[in-house]
């Protein structure tokens, strides 16, 4: 086992292959997301962009066994820590070669799938009532923030951090394409530049690699951002508690209370 958060990643050594069993975001959205996620990497891998590539030994699926769905990705040798820069640079060069990806992606923000997560929660020993009060308050503030936004669209990764690339002995890969949507390229590095306001995760190198952006574009994605994630996040620790989701969590609620309170 690679993995075990949003998704079960396993390694089915001694085949070079990797299987990605979606647990919260895929059943969430359906049998589409997972296409979406496949085809954007095998357009991406096509175009020359360094994402990791779906199966090259077996169809990638998604694949339905056992109540479950699944899909496959070549495995990758892990080779260092990873270039930051390098992972800025390629994460320019991705947005151009996914530029003209053809299908239709979900929007962004995702306001609308955060709000249905926040509607399920209930009060727990971790978020409680004071934390769901200032997600649902949150929400709203984010939905302020887009309003009037004039952007310009294009197929994203989604979930644009340091953590989903994986460095080889030829550079990063992007990894984790289970959040691709369409938005302006300002929200992917928001992704990058919330994590280092919210969790301290230094992205200098990362965003002096992808080149010029919108910062006041960045700053206005934000809240959507943390919205998103402080909801999804709450799922996923109460599904499967340790101590750095629990302080992950824990930090991004802070930022929620933040936000809340203008």
């Amino acid at each position: 086992m690679l993995r075990d958060a949003t998704n079960v990643v396993v390694h089915l050594a001694p085949a070079p292959l990797v299987a990605r069993v979606s647990l919260t975001l895929g059943p969430a959205r359906g049998t589409a997301s997972l296409e979406d996620e496949v085809a954007f990497a095998a357009h991406a891998v096509a175009r020359g962009a360094r994402v990791v590539p779906p199966a090259t030994l077996l169809p990638p699926g998604p694949h339905a066994s056992n109540g479950f769905e699944l899909t496959f990705w070549d495995h990758v040798a892990i080779a260092g820590e990873v270039d930051a820069g390098a992972a800025g640079r390629e994460l320019r060069k991705l947005h151009d070669a996914v530029a003209d990806f053809p299908r239709e992606l979900p929007a962004f923000d995702r306001l609308d799938e955060a709000e249905g997560v926040i509607a399920g929660l209930q009060p727990a020993s971790f978020a409680d009532a004071d934390d769901l009060a200032a997600l649902r308050r949150a929400l709203v503030v984010a939905r302020e923030r887009l309003a009037g936004l004039d952007v310009v669209i294009q197929p994203l990764h989604g979930d644009a951090h340091l953590g989903n690339v994986l460095q080889i002995a030829s550079g990063p890969l992007w990894s984790d394409l289970e959040n691709v949507c369409a938005g302006p390229r300002e929200y992917d590095v928001a992704c990058l530049a919330w994590r280092e306001r919210v969790h301290g995760n230094p992205v200098g190198q990362a965003l002096a690699g992808y080149g010029p952006y919108d910062t006041d574009l960045v700053e206005a994605l934000m809240p959507a951002l943390g919205v998103f994630l402080a909801a999804w996040t709450i799922v996923i620790v109460r599904r499967r508690p340790s101590l750095a989701s629990a302080r992950y969590g824990q930090e991004r609620l802070r930022y929620v209370h933040e936000l809340a309170r203008g």
